[in-house]
């Protein structure tokens, strides 16, 4: 099967042939390289201008592997129009590999059966790297301790950068010290940091650079890259004084029926334009992009390899290149596999990204009207997909908006930087987030808005979250703090039509400081560790009606406090809350039974918990919480689920919610949407 496209691109092609034929006859054939490809576009675009034609241009990429050492980047130059639009894609039916990785195959093995390899480029200084995987499966780095984690002892005079450890967990003899990496576990975010000094007498550590938080307001920590750690089938050891990597094979693994990749490349895929010259309709299509590196910055006194260096010019990085990193939460500054700026009307879909370093698709300043859709995202650094900046653009231009991110499955992310969301969308409006799963390893499932305060007034507004499966969030080192995740003032942004389940750990959906101005309505949430409703007592103007929120483990709601960013009063006063379905079974319905005082509007809700015990609320019975103000039309029955503990939340036509006004909920369309007609062709998965 073969498709109509302007150029090809194979394995085996030339980039000295013509690239307007699939296969090679001898004397013809495809090109070698997206880069020629894409020049050979720049030429048949400008010749249809001048002929006044106006028709697609495509370029299809055959079956295997690309490896790429630099970024294969698209500029203004090669920018398309709504009659002339550019893309590259997959052939039907194949998935090319667009890798930034390596193979090492020169392996020996030793006595003990541990595989080792030595490696000139990073002897001499110009290759490092964090990350390997066997047969596409990620391997971890030698580690320390073995079973769980390690706590902090306790304070040290600077708690930001160092703390005193447990006798015998950090010992100055640990070969290559300044390569040992010590992450501390904070709340949802971390500290990776080197070691400058040890005091084995006194137990305490000292690092090169300073954390963000505390380092003792940790949850736990544990080392990396640790040679003393190297004991366990499947870690390994990279040693940069020798450059000799060590490898301690999984059962069944030989030199000869395994492949072995290690990352050289952050970035694949680079769209940028500029405010005066966007790129415009483009897109990328049907592509396997493998294989980034992470970056650490190195402790003074040894050079950082060309290929660490931050590439990307106004991205400010969390880390100090003499210091290590200090990660603020949602770690929204690690580096992504495709990174785009000032681009406008262009589609990143049916992709499949995954065994990453940092985040995997980057929307930077000035995107407009773009399109992320059937994309497979999995096995990444960081989190899937980032719109926007934290902070607030200056200007219209410079925002990022109107994105839609729709159909992707993303998984199994954090497996590097432990805080990121699977979907961030920052000082970012008008962006629709739809018909997404998500599942296993994220700090949070979706994240919209990022102001801590009611002024200045922040760019993230009328914005979509609906129709996306978030469950079984809380497989991260950091766990999970909620599944869908809103901060700050955000007028006319909704959240309807979503369903969350067996999220360990944390909440269903959270309200942080200042939101103000948001919708959630007709979203199911079920087997949460913690509320499946959790507001800031700093909310206000909020609407949450026509929801189920079932089965939390510990307790079914949550208001809990923060100040103002600016040092305000508190608002105290989180919004509306009626028509909505509380139902639990175990812990209480909520946390705390000291409120400041009793603004929030409630009203026309259903309460049950299933062992018919009395109902508290903060700390008053039913009728006592009345006599605030609160659910007078309010009943406490069961609402008649068809099978609850199933997920099933069907209402049984006698159920009291008829009477208190509630509809039935029909999550029948969430998740991915297979693609229709016309829409590009199938899904990859």
């Amino acid at each position: 099967m073969s498709i109509d496209a302007d150029f090809y691109v194979s394995r085996t092609g030339k980039d000295s042939w013509s690239g307007t034929i699939s296969s090679a006859n001898g004397a013809d054939g495809p090109f070698a390289t997206l880069e020629r490809a894409r020049d050979a576009v720049r030429k048949l675009k400008n010749e249809l201008s001048q002929r006044g034609e106006k028709r697609p241009i495509t370029v299809g990429v055959a079956e295997g592997t690309y490896q790429l050492s630099k970024p294969f980047t698209i500029g203004p130059e090669d920018s398309g129009s709504i009659h002339t639009p550019i893309t590259y894609r997959a052939m039907p039916d194949k998935q090319p590999v667009l890798s930034g990785g390596r193979e090492i195959s020169e392996w020996a093995v030793q006595d003990d059966g541990v595989w080792s390899a030595t490696l000139p480029a990073v002897a001499d200084g110009s290759w490092y790297f964090r990350s390997l995987w066997v047969d596409n499966v990620r391997r971890p780095r030698a580690c320390l301790p073995k079973k769980g984690y390690y706590t902090v002892a306790g304070q040290v005079e600077n708690r930001h950068q160092g703390f005193r450890f447990n006798p015998g967990e950090i010992t100055d003899t640990w070969h290559n010290i300044d390569d040992v990496e010590i992450v501390v576990v904070q709340f949802w975010t971390e500290a990776r940091l080197r070691i400058q000094s040890v005091d084995t007498a006194a137990s305490t550590v000292t690092f090169t650079g300073a954390s963000w938080r505390p380092l003792d307001w940790s949850k736990a920590w544990f080392v990396e890259n640790v040679r003393e750690g190297l004991n366990r089938p499947g870690e390994w050891y990279l040693d940069r004084s020798n450059g000799v990597i060590s490898y301690i094979p999984m059962p069944g693994e030989q030199p000869d029926n395994v492949t072995v990749i290690a990352p050289i490349n952050e970035t694949l895929v680079e769209i940028a334009g500029t405010k005066e010259k966007p790129v415009e309709w483009v897109t990328v299509e049907g592509f396997r992009m493998h294989h980034t590196f992470w970056q650490m910055p190195y402790p003074h006194g040894i050079s950082i390899p060309q290929a660490e260096i931050p590439r990307k010019e106004g991205v400010v990085f969390a880390g100090n290149l003499a210091y290590g990193e200090n990660l603020p939460q949602v770690n929204v500054d690690v580096p992504s596999t495709v990174f785009c700026s000032w681009i406008h009307n262009c589609s990143i879909t049916n992709n499949e990204i995954a065994h990453t370093g940092g985040w995997a698709i980057e929307l930077f300043d000035g995107c407009r009207n773009n399109r992320i859709d059937r994309n497979h995202i999995f096995d990444i650094g960081a989190g899937a997909v980032r719109i926007g900046d934290p902070a607030c653009p200056k200007d219209d231009d410079l925002e990022t908006s109107d994105t839609k991110i729709t159909n992707n499955v993303i998984h199994d992310g954090s497996q590097v930087y432990l805080g990121p969301a699977a979907i961030w969308v920052g000082q970012s409006s008008r962006n629709i987030v739809s018909h997404n799963e998500i599942y296993n390893s994220f700090e949070w499932g979706i994240s919209v808005g990022w102001s801590w305060n009611y002024w200045p007034p922040a760019r993230h507004r009328d914005n979509i979250v609906e129709y996306n499966h978030v469950h079984h969030l809380g497989e991260s080192h950091t766990g999970c703090h909620g599944a869908i995740y809103f901060l700050g003032v955000s007028p006319g942004t909704v959240c309807r039509n979503n369903l969350i389940n067996h999220i360990s750990g944390g909440c269903g959906i959270i309200l942080d400081n200042a939101c103000f101005g948001i919708v959630i309505e007709r979203n199911i949430t079920y087997h949460t560790g913690a509320a499946g409703l959790c507001f800031n007592y700093n909310d206000s103007g909020n609407i949450v009606q026509n929801n189920i929120f079932a089965l939390s483990k510990a307790h079914t709601y949550e208001r809990f406090g923060d100040p103002p960013a600016t040092g305000g009063e508190k608002v105290d006063q989180t919004g509306i809350l009626y028509r909505n379905i509380f139902y639990w079974s175990e812990g209480s319905f909520m946390r705390r039974d000291s409120w400041p005082n009793f603004d929030t509007l409630m009203d026309y809700n259903l309460y049950w918990d299933t062992r018919e015990k009395e109902i508290r609320f903060a700390g008053l019975d039913f009728r006592g919480w009345q006599s605030q103000g609160l659910d007078k039309n309010s009943l406490i029955a069961d609402p008649l689920f068809s099978d609850p503990d199933s997920g099933d939340f069907t209402l049984d036509p006698k159920s009291p919610a008829y009477l208190l006004g509630l509809s039935p909920i029909d999550l029948s369309k969430v998740g991915p949407r297979r693609a229709g007609p016309g829409s590009g062709g199938d899904s990859l998965f």
